[in-house]
């Protein structure tokens, strides 16, 4: 059961927006804004939809790697 679950977790290859054979941590997050229904997938559409995005800078409306700044830092997070 435990190996099940464990299978659950991983994300779909078609997550996999950057084609490196890889779902990392930014082809998740973007890639599940594009995931309807969240069926933990993409179609061919969607997918079509996501790389589109990607290509066009979708990802600066992200902030990426605040965590590597450490709980020192100069500026405040707001969510």
């Amino acid at each position: 059961m435990y190996e099940c679950r464990k299978k659950e977790a991983l994300p779909d290859i078609s997550y996999d927006l950057d084609g490196d054979g890889y779902v990392g941590g930014r082809d998740y997050v973007v890639a599940r804004r594009f995931d309807e229904g969240y069926k933990n997938y993409l179609t061919t559409d969607e997918r079509h939809r996501a790389v589109d995005a990607v290509k066009n800078g979708y990802e600066e409306k992200f902030v990426w790697n605040i965590e590597a700044s450490g709980s020192n830092r100069d500026f405040r997070i707001m969510q």
